[in-house]
């Protein structure tokens, strides 16, 4: 009735009606619902959403490109690499282009395949560009781990590497620089530790990256790194800024980061539980998807229930999608799986609790 008497008001007034879905009253804001499961012995570790709807991700392990319409139906698109050609390959970092092109980035540690990968609807993929499969780490070598790209305003690529601590940058000729390298970026516990830089988001002539540390190895239940989300402005000639850190918040282990068309920011808590040690949970969790305003302020946790060892998120109007990993066992390093009943899938969840 109240929605039904300020229409007629603002008609009479001769003020337009916007429709917005701030004046849904069907959602049910942060419940996560299945948009793909994964099949057996693969894992989606990034998404991406098309501006048709459709959903597209990538297994880890094979390198299997999958398109999935709005009806729940999915379609191979393409394949990196033979079966078995690498067995250790992990492709992660999948993005798409404004001219709707699919990237992938596919960890092979073979200097003739690592780096950047374009995929096309009709199943050709193309090495866009190589990247060193190796860097050095308070002076260690130390092999590379390529896990999320991005894109700035002038076309340039920008791509995390976890073990580096560092960010590659692709000019739009495809010149590969070792872009910056920080304290800030790498596993914080542990120097030598696995992760550190992952998610990366682009807005107004700023980076934006998420630091997975999660303490793990060191006590059970350890809040992450004080540095959870670290911004780099992009310098005017094209040289990175100073880093710094943007929000520490309530974040165990920030994997994932997108903004939505407002400027407000959503941070995938990966929050999964390593173990190693006997005091060890046998699950992960908890995962929550978390919503910061355009200033950072007013931390928000929009979904919990359903979310287990989450990675990545992509925004497409008013509905996040969200990665779920290692739904059975122990994954590749080292973190538990998750509970029995949370199916490894993408999920979606309705923003609407944001308005």
């Amino acid at each position: 009735m109240k929605a039904q008497v300020l229409t007629t008001i603002l008609l009479a007034l001769g003020m337009p009606i916007v429709g917005s879905t701030q004046y849904r009253y069907d959602c049910v804001p942060g419940k996560p619902q299945p948009v793909f499961s994964v099949p057996a012995g693969q894992d989606m570790e990034s998404v991406a959403v098309a501006p048709n709807g459709d959903v597209i991700t990538v297994d880890m392990y094979s390198g299997t490109v999958y398109r999935i319409g709005p009806n729940g139906r999915s379609k191979v698109i393409a394949k990196l690499f033979p079966a078995g050609k690498y067995p250790n390959l992990q492709a992660l970092g999948l993005l798409l282009g404004d001219d709707g092109s699919i990237y992938v980035l596919a960890n092979t540690w073979d200097p003739a395949t690592h780096g950047v990968w374009q995929v096309y609807l009709d199943g050709r993929v193309r090495l866009v560009a190589a990247i060193p499969i190796q860097g050095f780490l308070n002076g260690q070598p130390t092999s590379g781990f390529l896990n999320a790209q991005t894109f700035d305003s002038q076309g340039n690529r920008y791509v995390t590497d976890s073990t580096l601590g560092a960010i590659w940058k692709i000019s739009r000729k495809g010149k590969v620089e070792l872009w910056i390298q920080s304290n800030l970026l790498i596993w914080a516990t542990d120097p030598t530790g696995p992760f550190g830089a992952a998610g990366i988001a682009y807005r107004d002539d700023t980076l934006y990256v998420v630091n997975v540390d999660t303490g793990a190895g060191t006590l059970p239940n350890l809040r992450g790194s004080d540095y959870p989300v670290v911004s780099i402005p992009i310098e005017r000639d094209g040289n990175a800024g100073w880093v710094h850190t943007d929000v520490v918040g309530d974040i165990r282990a920030a994997d994932g980061i997108a903004f939505d068309d407002q400027g407000n920011k959503y941070v995938v808590d990966f929050g999964g539980e390593p173990a190693w040690g006997s005091w060890a949970l046998p699950y992960a969790g908890p995962a929550r998807l978390l919503r910061f305003d355009k200033y950072w302020n007013n931390e928000t946790v929009i979904a919990e229930a359903g979310l287990c060892n989450s990675s990545k998120v992509a925004i497409r109007g008013n509905t996040a999608y969200v990665t779920n990993l290692y739904v059975t066992g122990v994954d590749p390093f080292g973190f538990a799986g998750c509970l029995p009943e949370v199916v490894p899938n993408i999920v979606k969840v309705d923003l609407c609790a944001n308005h």
